[in-house]
């Protein structure tokens, strides 16, 4: 049985996309866990996963597409440096696996066939 973070990356590098939450002010939707040890990106690999998502506390939020390639080459080095996690397929059944964002970089290089871009 494939990790969470390999079916996702598997996926995103087919869509050459990932999908997040998007403010109004170019803010994106993340999660704090615990008790703010760490923040987490809400991540999907497809629009209909972030569209359930947008309701609620994330209800002035949109669904927005990601570039894979700019995602790999600037998004995941500085949330590595920042610390920040990534909550992949978070859904209203499903809390999503919280994984560091250098393992779903190195999932989506595997994905890839080792290919850093």
């Amino acid at each position: 049985m494939s990790a969470p973070q390999d079916t996702f990356a598997i996926k995103a590098v087919g869509l050459g996309q990932v999908w997040g939450l998007k403010g109004a002010e170019d803010d994106w939707a993340v999660c704090e866990f615990n008790d703010g040890e760490f923040d987490a990106m809400l991540l999907w690999s497809d629009e209909k996963g972030a569209k359930v998502c947008a309701t609620g506390e994330w209800k002035v939020y949109q669904p927005a597409a990601i570039d894979l390639q700019a995602y790999v080459e600037s998004w995941l080095p500085a949330m590595i440096e920042d610390g920040i996690h990534v909550n992949i397929n978070f859904g209203p059944k499903s809390r999503g696996s919280v994984i560091e964002a250098g393992q779903l970089l190195a999932a989506i290089q595997a994905a890839r066939g080792g290919r850093a871009s």
